[in-house]
């Protein structure tokens, strides 16, 4: 049977990656696609087929995965010759591909459900084709880097584990956490998930901080000492571009939906320790936390304060309402973000009516009258909201705006005394007879005058809110 690989090597095209070039891998990264198809390589070696697929939790080498239709996931161990993947509770779907390197193992290939991306960081791209933000020749330092997060981590190829403490190992497959860079200006990103990017602007320390939710922490470099490469991935975070001219957009706080990662087998967080029985994949292999020689500077606070006076007018809301009052003049600055910028977020997709609403920010360059009011998913000219309070609560700030925070939206204010604003916020009739339940929170500020329309800087994704039996959560008619 050893003729087969000849057989099996005679399909291997200029540019193919074979993983088993370099005999076989201690890791492979795969992704998980449900509708399977034939290996192009590996024939009847692999009973991994053309079929389809269900998302489910999947064993191969003794680890377990949760996968859905596009989840990235990365397989460690010793391989036999060949690898068998058990379905939780489908015994028919059970099938093996091989990985004695007796036939390629090519990235690209599809093998059944599973696309082979990478085995031992042998098919990743020449870094010679990367494009370099600044290294030690190119000090330019960005002002913006965009990333995209990788709940599997994976050790950079130009940052050392000195210099980037961010290194290989599982991350959370749902992540929430601060990024610090130069004077401790801090950003937030909510329920990052695998797939997600995010954007983060300021000026860079020499080393920007990740400080995640759960306490850990970890760092990469970008005082341009050590590359800092557009396609290299530190640790969870893949650098994709970066811009060395001032933002125009925000961080996004809110994830777009793809697939995540959280193998059942691994503990639900930290870059964790590879198997006791896998060797260890290079130098800096991933700890068993992230590593605490990181810096342990706690995320700086921003001011929280309120003024003791509350404005006397403010904006209001009612589908059919007439224009009312609104909160108090501000500078006529249109904010330079574009009207789609992503840089606020609720904390769930669907409430009952009456539950609080909890909206987070995240904005660059705020004023202090700043204010966040919910609208119907359909508002595109913001007049009078529903429900309505500034970003420092029932107030404006006291003397800068709040670069970030949350409001939570529980009752009636003093603050939406006047207008028709309403709580609780319950679906409603529309126009044309259909029932209304979508709604948005969207960060806004005043041009001029304290008249609507009202400056739109950034909406959160839609929500839902459902009627119930609970005082006034009826449909309004």
């Amino acid at each position: 049977l050893k003729g087969n690989k000849d057989d099996s090597e005679d399909l291997l095209l200029p540019g193919d990656c074979d993983i088993c070039s370099e005999g076989r891998p201690s890791s492979l990264t795969l992704q998980y696609l449900t509708s399977g198809q034939e290996s192009l390589f590996q024939g009847s070696r692999a009973t991994c087929g053309a079929q389809m697929y269900p998302s489910t939790t999947i064993t191969l080498n003794d680890q377990n995965f949760e996968v859905v239709n596009g989840t990235v996931f990365t397989v460690l161990g010793t391989f036999d010759a060949s690898t068998e993947v058990t379905f939780d509770g489908m015994s028919d779907l059970d099938c093996e591909f091989h990985t004695s390197c007796s036939v390629p193992l090519v990235a690209g290939d599809q093998i059944g459900p599973f696309l082979v991306l990478d085995g031992d960081g042998r098919c990743l791209p020449d870094p010679s084709g990367l494009c370099e933000i600044c290294s030690k020749e190119n000090k330019n330092r960005p002002l913006s880097l965009t990333i995209r997060y990788n709940s599997t981590g994976v050790n950079s190829n130009f940052q050392d584990s000195i210099r980037a403490t961010c290194v290989e190992g599982m991350y959370p497959s749902l992540a929430t956490f601060e990024v610090q860079n130069k004077n401790g200006f801090a950003q937030q990103f909510m329920q990052i998930s695998t797939g997600d990017e995010f954007t983060i602007v300021g000026e860079f320390d020499a080393e920007t901080d990740f400080i995640f939710s759960t306490g850990d922490e970890c760092f990469i470099h970008t005082s341009c000492s050590q590359p800092l490469v557009a396609g290299d991935q530190i640790g969870p975070f893949l650098i994709l571009e970066c811009s060395f001219t001032p933002p125009t957009a925000t961080p996004s706080m809110f994830p777009s939906s793809s697939p995540s990662l959280l193998p059942t087998s691994i503990p639900s967080f930290s870059p964790t320790a590879l198997p006791s029985y896998v060797p260890s994949l290079a130098p800096s292999a991933g700890p068993t936390s992230i590593p605490s020689s990181s810096p342990s500077g706690e995320p700086t606070s921003t001011p929280s304060s309120l003024p003791s006076t509350e404005p006397t007018t403010s904006p209001s809301f009612s589908p059919t309402s007439s224009p009312s009052g609104s909160p108090s003049d501000i500078p006529s600055t249109t904010p330079s973000v574009s009207p789609s910028a992503p840089c606020i977020a609720v904390d769930a997709a669907e409430y009952r009516c009456g539950n609080p609403i909890t909206a987070r920010f995240n904005f660059f360059d705020p004023l202090p009258d700043d204010w966040i009011g919910i609208y119907p998913c359909t508002a595109n000219v913001y007049l009078h909201s529903i429900l309505w309070q500034y970003t420092c609560g029932e107030a404006p700030c006291q003397s800068e705006g709040l670069l970030s925070g949350e409001v939570v939206f529980e009752r009636l204010l003093d603050i939406n005394v006047a207008g028709p604003h309403t709580w609780p916020i319950a679906p409603f009739t529309t126009m044309d007879g259909t029932v209304n339940r979508c709604f948005k929170a969207v960060l806004l500020r005043n041009d001029g005058p304290s008249v609507p329309p009202y400056i739109q800087i950034c909406e959160s994704t839609e929500f839902i809110i459902n009627e119930n039996f609970n005082p006034g959560c009826g449909i309004i008619p």
